[in-house]
Parts: structure tokens; sequence; C-alpha cells
């Protein structure tokens, strides 16, 4: 059974911290606004962000060496010229921003490209459909909104998509399963998807729409 998500006790209230972000801002200036969480050394945002510039994406990392790498890789597209004004990069934890700062029906997709799997049984509440904050995570969705999860792991595939359908009520958008030999290494979205296409290993992928209408 997966529990209620709680507001952490120490963020009711508290208006001492200026919010990262300047969501009222983005949302005057773009129409349509992602979300990705754990982007890793950037490859996959930067890339978005340069093919989609009329629409914005919030792209999270909480490790400093990745950060730092990804922060590096768009000061050097900014030098080149390319201003990336739709991508606003952060270093921070995504459930502590999103908890406290993330506005219901915000965001048009969220991306879970190659999450941690935290393959242990007693690791599982920190899957992301297993954790009660999906439900918060979810309400940050707008109605008809996509989640998108790919991963390495079919067990975790296989999981993520009982889990969403079952538990959290979304539909089934589409489904992928794919090697190199449909997708070359060199056009992986993240350097995860290009190092187990070059391994040889199978990777999967779903499409979750959130409801019109439903509970979160």
């Amino acid at each position: 059974m997966i529990r209620s998500f709680r507001y952490p006790l120490d963020r009711a209230g508290d208006d001492s911290v200026i919010a990262p972000v300047d969501l009222t801002d983005l949302k005057s200036r773009y129409s349509q606004i992602d979300l990705e969480i754990g982007c890793g050394v950037g490859l996959h945002p930067i890339r978005r962000a340069l093919s989609e510039p009329d629409r914005a994406l919030i792209a999270i990392e909480h490790t400093a060496e990745k950060f730092g790498k990804f922060a590096g890789r768009v000061r050097a597209h900014r030098d080149r010229g390319h201003a990336l004004q739709n991508l606003v990069p952060l270093h921070l934890n995504a459930i502590d921003w999103i908890a406290r700062w993330a506005e219901p029906g915000f965001f048009d997709t969220l991306f879970l490209l190659y999450p941690n799997p935290f393959p242990r049984e007693r690791q599982a509440n920190l899957r992301w459909l297993r954790m009660p904050f999906f439900a918060r995570l979810l309400e940050t969705i707008k109605p008809g909104g996509q989640i998108v999860l790919a991963t390495n792991l079919e067990w975790y595939w296989t999981e993520a998509n009982e889990l969403a359908l079952l538990n959290w009520g979304l539909e089934s958008e589409s489904d992928r399963v794919f090697t190199a030999e449909r997708l070359p290494p060199q056009e992986g979205r993240s350097h995860f998807e290009r190092k187990y296409l070059r391994a040889g290993e199978t990777c999967f992928e779903s499409v979750w729409r959130k409801p019109e209408v439903g509970p979160y």
C-alpha cells in the first residue's frame, strides 16, 4: 500500500527563502513548460531546449559533479550564441523543490529518464511510482499532460507500468522497446541511454497521460 504524501513540517508557513525559479515569469513567457528530474550532465535537456525553443524546460540534478558538467555545457552553448533562455538548470533536491514551490497543473510533460531503480526490496519505497510523493508530483502535471519514463531494466519497467495504471490512474499512451538496431547509440537522449545501447542492452520506455479528470 502506498501511503499519502505529507509535506515536511518545517516547510509550513515558512516564507523566509526566496524561490529559486520565478514560475510566474516563466509562465508569462512560455505556454508549455516541461520538467526533467535527474537530468545528469544535461545532454537531453540541452538538446530538447535547442530543438523546441517555444517550450521551457526546468531540468533538475542533485549530484554536484553531474550538475557542474551540466552547467559547463550550458555555458559553452551560450558562449557559442545559443541563448537557451528556455532552459532552467537547477542544482537542488527535486522532492524538496517540488513540495515547496511547484504549482498544481504547471507542467506539460515530466521526464524520468533512467532513474535510480533502487533494486533491493528494502529500497522499494524509493522508486518513483512507489513513493507517496508521486501523488504530489502528479498534481504538478496538467490534466492531459504526459509522464515519460525510460529504463534499461525490464522488471522496473513492468512494475512502473502496473503502478502507473492501477495505483495512479494514468492512461497508457505508448510503450517502446528498443536496442541499438533500432536506435543508434549516438542518437540516445542521455549518456545513460547511449551507454546502454552501446553495451547491447535493451531499453524500455513508457509514455503515460494524466487523465483530464481525476484525483490529482
